[in-house]
């Protein structure tokens, strides 16, 4: 077999790991939330998702460091600087670990005001704040779980990938949803055994870890240079964070806007139609996730366009086949989904997420791309456009036109539209770029 041939056949295997990375944890996941959703009621549900965010709203200011840590085990690797890799790799772990300290305390201590911000009943106000308390005390071990799942994308073991991130929806989510229903547990008692749940998620990764060690001889526990390996890595990842920033802000912050402006019921509708419509962005992001690592290794242009081209059509038309079903029938889905009759303006609300989520899944490729290629400055000038765009249109639709909930929908239409125009763009500039540079 020669090398493009073996290129493509590594790649199908990554794109397959990284489809059954996404499938078995959604399965697991959409399973999860009309159980959770039945067994604690519509404000219930609405705080609990809002606690389980908070580790993703933590690591908007996680410096870059989930890609960088990819990005340089994939390059270290690749050149046989085996050393190098586990300094990158117990760099991350370490930093990740104390920013989940600093976060801890900080969402720990402002628990009380989370609360009333969220315009929490009196009946929940207790649970709530045990929630989010409890959420904090999860974070250590989410964050330093989340860097151990970066390094595994950089040394290309999507399977290990796989591994964790089923171990991860069924641990984290399934099982508490198991006891809310079936035995009536409260939101302090599933956010109990949540936080039980993330320390046997750890104790996994560190074990999937050791076969690292024994394959490779790249271990996270090492001797190393703090200041050299973070100057390294930050020069890189300040980038990176920047186009983090506006992605978790756009994902997370939207959740808390809307609980501020229509309270924790409406958070937990606008978290089910935007957890389901972003499946479909999840689904392709999955199967081409794998282009980031390799445009970091390979320096053959013609081989990662070939694979490119190919799996931005797949992952296209793949987006479509997902947009179909939810769009025509997001009354009927939602309702079998979550086995409760639900409001017809939910549906409606579903259906244009979904729209908007296909046009954002034509971004993950390229998004991927650019940082692989080395010019992560490009997503951050790109996503802090679309930002923009989303939040003007956003006031627009929701001061002038009063439409409410649906604002949010139609903002993401319009919003992810010009970002999957301005991205394609951004994609064949960056090739002629790098074949100019290779001549």
């Amino acid at each position: 077999m020669n090398s493009t041939a073996m290129s493509h056949s590594i790649s199908k295997r990554n794109a397959v790991f990284g489809l059954m990375s996404f499938l078995l944890p959604s399965i697991l996941l959409f399973l999860s939330y009309p159980l959770m959703l039945n067994g604690l009621g519509d404000d219930g549900f609405g705080i609990y998702m809002l606690a389980m965010g908070v580790p993703s709203l933590v690591s908007i200011v996680d410096m870059g460091l989930f890609a960088t840590t990819t990005r340089f085990i994939a390059e270290d690797i690749s050149n046989e600087n085996l050393d190098d890799a586990s300094e990158v790799w117990s760099s991350s772990i370490l930093f990740y670990f104390l920013l989940s300290l600093i976060g801890a305390a900080t969402i720990y201590l402002l628990a009380p005001w989370v609360t009333s911000v969220m315009n929490v009943s009196s009946s929940l106000r207790e649970g709530s704040i045990g929630a989010f308390r409890l959420a904090a005390l999860m974070l250590p071990f989410i964050l330093v779980t989340n860097a151990f799942i970066a390094a595994f994308k950089g040394f290309s073991r999507f399977d290990f990938v796989m591994v964790a991130l089923i171990a991860q929806a069924f641990l984290l989510y399934l099982l508490p949803a198991l006891g809310v229903f079936f035995y009536g547990i409260n939101i302090i008692e599933a956010m109990r055994v949540t936080l039980i749940s993330s320390s046997i998620l750890f104790m996994l990764l560190v074990y999937l870890s050791l076969v690292i060690r024994r394959r490779t001889g790249v271990f996270w526990f090492c001797i190393f240079s703090p200041m050299v390996i973070y100057r390294r890595m930050f020069t890189y990842g300040v980038m990176i964070t920047l186009s983090g920033v506006m992605g978790a802000a756009v994902a997370q912050l939207s959740r808390y806007l809307v609980g501020w402006l229509f309270g924790p019921a409406a958070a937990g509708q606008y978290s089910l139609v935007y957890t389901l419509s972003s499946k479909i962005q999840a689904l392709v992001n999955s199967a081409t996730e794998f282009i980031f690592p390799l445009a970091s290794t390979i320096s053959d242009l013609n081989k990662i366009k070939s694979i490119y081209t190919q799996m931005r059509l797949g992952g296209g038309v793949l987006a479509f086949i997902c947009l179909v079903p939810l769009v025509f029938f997001a009354d009927d889905i939602l309702s079998l989904w979550l086995r409760r009759t639900v409001d017809g303006s939910v549906g409606t609300l579903l259906s244009l997420f979904c729209i908007a989520a296909f046009f954002s899944s034509m971004i993950t490729m390229p998004h991927h791309l650019l940082n692989g290629f080395g010019y992560p400055l490009w997503n951050v000038v790109l996503l802090f456009s679309h930002l923009i765009v989303l939040c003007i249109s956003v006031f627009v639709l929701l001061s002038i036109f009063q439409l409410g909930l649906m604002s949010f929908g139609y903002a993401f239409i319009l919003s992810n539209f010009y970002l999957a125009v301005v991205y394609q763009v951004a994609s064949l500039k960056v090739f002629s770029l790098n074949v100019r540079g290779t001549n």
